[in-house]
Formats: structure tokens, C-alpha cells, sequence
């Protein structure tokens, strides 16, 4: 009696599909992953980049000023903070403010007119140096500091003095710092508040 040929089996059995459906599940899940944190290190690549056009700024500031950062309240008798250094930035670009003053991971969870003014920003002026108050007449010259690579002059914070934003770990990991001398880091060490106050009453 001859043999009969093998029974020729078409598609897949279920537990075949549902285990190709997993790998592609988990795939997928890995992909997101990976996009996702390319997606945020050019984020901060665009952050470290906004600090250095800032920096510049200040710099400019400095050159026309003696040497003297600006107040950081907000005096009647001249600009302070940011809002001092906008006009140096603006100079600069063929867009006004060039979205200069705005994180870009910022962006994605304030409001959209957060960014629209140098005083409604992503990153602040340090205040926490001795001798430097709230005074329209408290200025810092930085020729004043002992180690201007390690005082911290810019950083990162996602607030402005008229809203009470929500309160971000900025990059999760890192937290972008423009540095007295104008040179700019990316510091993994400074995300908890205290370290980062800590780290700011440095001169």
C-alpha cells in the first residue's frame, strides 16, 4: 500500500500567532524606548545650546556694563535678570528671542505663551550668592568671584514670577547649568532641590 504524502499545514496555529504578536509587542515597546530617549538627548542638546547663546548674551552685558551682572529683582531704574540680557541675545538672531529663553522639553508641559517674554522662561539667574539681594541697587561684579567655573550664574528652572508652573524633573537625569565663567555642563548631581541650592550659594 502506498504512502500517503504529509498533509501540507497552511498559516499559522494560534499559539504561533500569539507569539509573534508578543515579539512584535516587545519590539515595539523597546523602539519607543529608544526613540524616546533620542527624542530627549537632542532636547538637551537644544537646551546646552540655548544656555551658550545666553551666555554669549551676558557676555556682551558684561563688556558694556563693567564687568557687573544685572539686579535680579525687577527695579524700575533698569532691566534685571534675563530681561537685561534679551535685547544681546535678540541682537544676535534674525528671530526675536529665537526661542532662546524656552527649554524645548519645557515646552511640552507649560503653557504655550510661557516662552513669549525673557522674564516667562525656562531658566533663572542665580540669587543665592552672598551680597546679592533683591535690591535694585545689588549688583555682583564677577571679577568678585573666587571660582567663576564652579559658581553657577544661569539655571535651569521651569517657573516665572507670575505663574506657579508644575514642578519637573527638567531632563529626568541631567539639569543644564550656564556657569559664571560662561562655560555650560550638564550636571546629573543637581536634580534634588537640595543639591541644587547647595551648588547655587557657591562662589
Amino acid at each position: 500500500m502506498p504512502l500517503l504524502p504529509p498533509t501540507r499545514r497552511d498559516g499559522f496555529t494560534l499559539t504561533e500567532l500569539l507569539a509573534v504578536i508578543a515579539i512584535v509587542g516587545v519590539l515595539a515597546a523597546l523602539l519607543l524606548v529608544v526613540i524616546g530617549r533620542a527624542r530627549e538627548s537632542s532636547r538637551i542638546s537644544r537646551c546646552i545650546g540655548n544656555l551658550r547663546e545666553i551666555g554669549i548674551g551676558y557676555g556682551l552685558y558684561l563688556q558694556d556694563n563693567r564687568q557687573v551682572l544685572p539686579p535680579y529683582w525687577n527695579p524700575t531704574v533698569m532691566p534685571s535678570r534675563l530681561s537685561a540680557i534679551a535685547p544681546y541675545v535678540e541682537a544676535r538672531s534674525s528671530a526675536p528671542n529665537k526661542g532662546v529663553f524656552a527649554c524645548p522639553t519645557a515646552q511640552d508641559s507649560l503653557a504655550s505663551e510661557y516662552a513669549k517674554a525673557s522674564d516667562r522662561n525656562s531658566y533663572h539667574q542665580n540669587r543665592a550668592w552672598s551680597g546679592f539681594n533683591n535690591s535694585p541697587t545689588d549688583r555682583k561684579s564677577v571679577l568678585t568671584f573666587s571660582h567663576p567655573s564652579q559658581a553657577i550664574l544661569v539655571y535651569e528652572r521651569w517657573g516665572a514670577a507670575d505663574q506657579t508652573p508644575p514642578e519637573p524633573n527638567t531632563h529626568a537625569s541631567v539639569r543644564n547649568v550656564l556657569f559664571v565663567d560662561l562655560h555650560v555642563e550638564s550636571r546629573a548631581d543637581l536634580q534634588p532641590s537640595a543639591a541644587l541650592s547647595a551648588a547655587l550659594k557657591q562662589e
